[in-house]
């Protein structure tokens, strides 16, 4: 019989930037060194990522340039597209 439930994961990544990227990144921060989002230049560093990959100026996912990092299930719950009520579905237990 089965059933569909929906199943919210996130899976980490880890994402080897190319020296292209890199300078990119060290462009993005010299261009925003007087309102950079962080003394910890760590999170500079992600956040000039994350807007450079946002406009398209860099890839993450390309083929061969992340590899998974970590996988873990979220959360898990009734699916909306179930066609059959849980009574229909436990009818043995109800």
């Amino acid at each position: 019989m089965g059933m569909d439930i929906e199943v919210t994961a996130s899976v980490q990544y880890t994402v080897h930037l190319t020296e292209e990227d890199v300078k990119k990144v060290k462009q993005w921060l010299h261009d925003h060194k007087d309102n950079l989002p962080s003394f910890d230049m760590h999170e500079n560093i992600a956040k000039a990522v994350y807007e450079l990959y946002a406009i398209g100026e860099i890839s993450l996912y390309d083929n061969g340039k992340y590899d998974e990092s970590d996988f873990n299930t979220d959360d898990v719950r009734w699916s909306e597209f179930e066609e059959k009520e849980p009574e229909e579905i436990l009818n043995v237990y109800v």
